[in-house]
């Protein structure tokens, strides 16, 4: 998780409506120069249509500790994209990588 989303109840209550996740979600908070390189490096590595902050409404929560999970897969919510890069571009290209354990070359 990333940042939240908060909506204001007409009591004046704070109700948490979503969380939000994903580089976008966190990099406004850096400080610059450091939040526009991670942004563009984001931007780059994500697929073109995954959205720049993924949102995932309260109602997919599951559980909220010092881990988040969700009712939701990484393609369901579509913020999978630098998974996916580096799957393809680095561990897909590692020697052996996908065959099983003591198979034959």
């Amino acid at each position: 998780m990333d940042d939240v989303e908060l909506s204001t109840r007409e009591d004046g209550r704070l109700v948490l409506e979503a969380i939000l996740l994903g580089p976008d979600a966190l990099t406004p908070r850096y400080d610059e120069p450091l939040g526009r390189w991670a942004h563009a490096a984001w931007a780059r590595l994500r697929s073109p249509d995954a959205p720049m902050v993924a949102r995932v409404d309260l109602r997919h929560l599951v559980r909220l500790d010092s881990a988040v999970d969700v009712a939701l897969s990484a393609t369901e919510v579509g913020n999978d994209g630098l998974e996916t890069w580096v799957r393809r571009h680095i561990v897909d290209k590692i020697p052996g990588f996908g065959r099983e354990p003591g198979g034959e070359d």
